[in-house]
């Protein structure tokens, strides 16, 4: 998580693809 928030504080712009990752994923878990 440390790495994730470091990664966020370098690209505040990437936020939306950010949540765009997550919310992939975890459609991807519930789709399987």
């Amino acid at each position: 998580m440390e790495k994730l928030n470091n990664f966020y504080e370098k690209f505040p712009g990437s936020y939306v693809a950010y949540i765009g990752f997550i919310f992939s994923v975890v459609f991807m878990s519930i789709a399987i």
